[in-house]
């Protein structure tokens, strides 16, 4: 069963803008495994407007708990030919899933014109 479904699209250019023009952003954005990547350098613009968007997409999808930080999602959106794009949730984002009872989850993401576009969709086991 579907607990919340979650959408979001980011500029790739306006992220990256946004991102250079403001200490710290990626920093307190993504938690360091996330900005190390598998290949253990920092992933380009493209994968970090979608995984931005994919955090986004899932907040959406199970809502904003009192509590939240950024670093409570910990996502990897593949690439072209790569793994799928997976999810993990800490501290009081992963609390607030269980209360739903989030068991699954359904992700995608895509890069086309300039944007990064993800989609969450949180299930249950029912």
């Amino acid at each position: 069963m579907i607990i919340g479904i979650g959408v979001d699209l980011v500029g790739i250019d306006r992220f990256r803008s946004l991102a250079e023009r403001t200490d710290g952003l990626l920093e307190r954005l993504f938690r360091d495994e996330e900005l190390r990547g598998p290949s253990g350098r920092r992933p380009g613009w493209p994968s970090l407007a979608a995984a931005f968007a994919l955090k986004e997409a899932a907040l959406k999808a199970v809502g904003v708990p009192h509590g939240f930080t950024w670093h409570d999602l910990e996502v990897s959106v593949g690439g072209s030919g790569g793994p799928s794009p997976r999810i993990v949730l800490r501290g009081a984002t992963a609390a607030a899933a269980a209360r739903l009872g989030v068991a699954a989850w359904r992700l995608g993401t895509t890069r086309r014109a300039g944007h990064a576009i993800a989609t969450a969709i949180a299930e249950s086991v029912v």
